[in-house]
């Protein structure tokens, strides 16, 4: 019999496992997803024959894994051993009563079905073989633990540990942003299947659409060029109108399935592997057992509250092979919102167990607000661009860094005997001052002495040089990792010896977001650089001015996601022009205060760019066609006067939008002015550029400074903002903030996301407020909520004298007005 090379983590786990056999009579085995849970199959059943005349079954859960087992321990003989048996789970169920064999060993693969009725039947049947189970993911969505099925759970390495080792591939992982489109279809999906996860059906009806697809093609178009991946879609109809659509886009994408005969199948994955094709689209046959190493990206299309289908899913991509720097993981769900990102740490025992479940927790407050939003056909057309903004949860790069900063660390010892702690390259960590010194997994070490800081605070961040009192543990936000040991004060990740226990963030300041880059006490860490400290020096309007530890100076733009290195003259040089056109922007504001340079619309907001071709209505306007003349004119519904073209050294440039249009001289200068062509009092009369934008918004660039202007508060911003809807509101966003745009008496007022949970026809804000789509006029103030938080006790939240309303909303239809009383 051929001899089965191990890897040594193979090895030690063959010989637990043997060992486990003394005292139990069943056990379970975790390996991650790509580490040769099948090479330690066959070695384990290799060895059992060499010392037993017994005969062995190995059971899977799918007919198609039965021939992938049988080819691969055809490598070391045991194909033709007639002691053993590859079958799968249903073939046994109904050949039970056809079978003489009593076998002594049964080993079963992807051991996290093995609480299927039909396994039971199985385990049932023979009590006196033994059990062996290998599984990466021993958990299940409804909480049932495997201990009334086997005896005890042997746990490998952990997915960073392997990829720390070269086993497993580096990754980048990306998702959508929390607040997309798409998101937001996966958040409102309210129906579950028998298995717990979601309704097949429902995801095919809000995601097999023309906009969803879309933007899945753009996503790889834009960040998976000429890589090839493999798509996880809902169902075999999904799986077909994405291969359609990344073909007519020039990808050589094929659908693949169970439904796909055996012979096709692997003439496609050999045309995969060969590449001859681009993308295979499936639907869940790469889920689990299938070995397809050369995957250089991976795209979820189809959402899950499993943690298990999560794992197995993007574990295809983490495969090592030649030539593989890396694998992309795009996340088109926000799968990551649910279950982090796959390298995370988690507790398979307690899973095992049943203490916890490996479903996801959707928030259940949250659910119920977004199952009642709009599905409408206008819904999915303002989604319809097919472009996604993608955002970078870690690079491969930075996860480098980070495995480095966790297993590149050795307990090192003085000439005096006293230890300290050098990092792989040898360089001096933790100085040699110590008794003893114990390292703990994730870059932590335990430091001993007779000094009084070292008794109180024994514990230490190798990575941050952060000093603890007990235990610390990591914990992710976005790009970035930190430590903390009561999980309020967060220390980001960094390597760095500037940090101490105050230079820390907490969960509270995280909600405000950390985008392209998160700032804490008077540092900096920016996304494309996760284990990079800046420090914070000055801030002069919307740049900033930072410095890393070697002195160099960098300078950042507000909102762009990059800084860019500076000298000391270039930036005192800048600021100096910065100052200039401050002065000249500061008194054309106050000007235009004092003048009112805008006409206010309350509760509009343009959704679309409007164009003379087009017959649109604005408020207090129409653009109207004149036949005669062959052009359309700009009229007041009021009376109907015609308004006064512009005089001939200007000429308009762009539609008309809230009273205003904007004109550019004959010498290329740009001005804004009224829509009968006069100039607007107290404002500048040329811009070096402006245009209206849609929502209200005026760009302007007025010596060399750009800005945005509010039409409607008059405020000006020095980023762009950004339009979308949510429900019934219009909204635009800085940054974090977000600003709502139909409501008129909120135009002002700045929110943060967690702070708008909108439903259907309703949005309750911070602060006990809310808006009715029914009347945007109005906000309202709960007076009081009753106990089955259906019935709100409502009235007008800036008149004392309102009389309060009872209104009822329930979470899925819109809000009623049940009866009103006097206050």
């Amino acid at each position: 019999m051929k001899q089965i090379q191990l890897y040594d983590y193979q090895q030690d786990m063959k010989e637990r496992i043997e060992r486990a056999f003394e005292t139990f009579r069943s056990v379970m085995v975790q390996m991650p997803t790509g580490t040769g849970k099948t090479y330690l199959l066959a070695s384990v059943v290799s060895e059992f024959l060499s010392c037993s005349k017994g005969k062995v079954w190995i059971v899977t859960h799918r007919m198609e894994l039965v021939s992938q087992i049988q080819d691969t321990i055809s490598k070391f003989s045991l194909a033709g051993d007639l002691r053993v048996r590859v079958l799968s789970i249903q073939w046994l169920s109904r050949h039970y009563r056809d079978l003489n064999d009593e076998p002594v060993l049964i080993v079963i693969d992807e051991a996290h079905h093995a609480l299927a009725d039909t396994y039971k039947e199985l385990i049932v049947a023979h009590p006196k073989a033994k059990k062996l189970g290998l599984t990466a993911t021993p958990c299940r969505l409804d909480r049932k633990g495997f201990t009334d099925l086997f005896d005890v759970l042997l746990q490998s390495w952990s997915v960073d540990r392997f990829i720390a080792e070269g086993h497993l591939s580096l990754y980048d992982y990306m998702s959508v942003k929390p607040d997309s489109e798409d998101v937001r279809m996966v958040s409102s999906l309210k129906k579950r299947g028998a298995d717990g996860d979601y309704s097949i059906r429902e995801m095919s009806e809000k995601l097999d659409v023309r906009p969803s697809i879309e933007r899945l093609c753009d996503t790889v178009l834009r960040y998976a060029g000429c890589k090839k991946g493999i798509v996880y879609a809902i169902d075999i109809g999904h799986a077909g109108h994405i291969a359609d659509c990344y073909r007519q886009n020039g990808i050589n994408a094929v659908t693949i399935s169970s439904k796909t005969k055996k012979n096709e199948r692997c003439s496609i994955v050999e045309q995969f592997k060969a590449g001859h094709l681009d993308v295979l689209v499936n639907v869940d046959l790469f889920g689990e057992g299938f070995d397809c190493p050369d995957v250089e990206f991976i795209q979820l299309a189809r959402p899950t509250l499993s943690l298990s289908r999560y794992l197995q899913q993007v574990g295809r991509g983490l495969r090592v092979f030649h030539g593989k720097k890396f694998c992309l993981i795009l996340d088109n769900v926000g799968s990551y919102r649910l279950f982090g990102l796959p390298s995370d740490h988690r507790d398979w025992q307690a899973m095992f167990d049943g203490r916890t479940t490996g479903k996801a927790v959707v928030d259940v407050e949250e659910e119920a607000l977004c199952q009642s939003m709009s599905a409408s056909q206008e819904y999915y057309r303002i989604t319809g661009t097919g472009h996604t903004e993608m955002i970078t949860l870690l690079t491969h790069d930075g996860q480098r860094c980070l495995l480095d900063a966790t297993f590149g660390y050795h307990v090192m010892t003085g000439i005096d005997g006293k230890q300290g702690v050098a990092d792989k390259y040898g360089r001096e960590t933790v100085p040699y001052t110590y008794n003893k010194v114990e390292l703990f997994p994730y870059g932590f070490a335990r430091l001993r002495s007779r000094r009084k800081a070292d008794i109180e605070r024994p514990w230490i961040d190798l990575v941050n040089g952060v000093r603890f009192a007990v235990r610390p543990k990591t914990v992710r936000a976005g790009f970035l990792e930190m430590s903390t040991s009561d999980g309020f004060r967060l220390y980001p990740r960094v390597h760095t010896r500037l940090m101490d226990e105050d230079s820390y963030t907490t969960a509270a300041m995280l909600r405000f977001g950390i985008g392209v880059g998160l700032r804490f006490n008077n540092y900096y860490v920016q996304s494309s650089e996760p284990t990079k400290l800046y420090i914070f020096k000055e801030k002069v309007y919307n740049m900033t001015l930072f410095a890393d530890e070697q002195g160099r100076f960098f300078c950042k733009k507000d909102n762009e996601p990059e800084m860019r290195l500076v000298s000391p003259a270039e930036w005192e040089t800048a600021k100096a022009g910065m100052d200039r056109r401050m002065e000249v922007f500061v008194g054309d504001v106050k000007r235009s205060r004092e003048h009112g340079v805008f006409r206010q619309c309350p509760g509009w907001v343009v959704e679309n760019k409007y164009c003379l071709g087009n017959y649109d209505e604005l408020p207090g306007f129409k653009i109207m066609p004149d036949v005669v003349k062959g052009r359309f004119e700009l009229v007041e519904r009021c009376d109907g006067r015609v308004f006064r073209p512009m005089s001939d050294e200007w000429k308009y440039i762009s539609a008309p939008a809230f009273g205003l249009r904007v004109g550019q001289k004959t010498n290329g200068k740009f001005q804004v002015r009224t829509d009968n062509g006069r100039c607007i009092p107290g404002f500048r009369e040329e811009f070096d550029f402006a245009e209206l934008l849609d929502g209200g918004f005026i760009h302007i660039v007025e010596n060399g400074l750009e800005y945005w202007a509010d039409i409607q508060n008059k405020w000006r911003y020095f980023s762009k903002p950004e339009f979308f809807k949510d429900g019934f509101l219009y909204l635009v966003r800085f940054d974090n903030i977000y600003i709502i745009r139909n409501v008129f008496s909120l135009s002002g007022i700045a929110f943060m996301k967690d702070e708008l949970k909108t439903g259907n026809g309703i949005c309750f804000l911070s602060g006990n407020r809310l808006i009715l789509k029914s009347n945007l006029r109005t906000v309202f103030k709960v007076v009081r909520r009753y106990a089955d938080n259906r019935h709100f006790d409502i009235c007008s939240w800036n008149r004392t004298d309102g009389a309060e309303v009872l209104l009822y909303y329930d979470g899925v239809n819109e809000p009623k007005i049940m009866k009103r009383h006097a206050e």
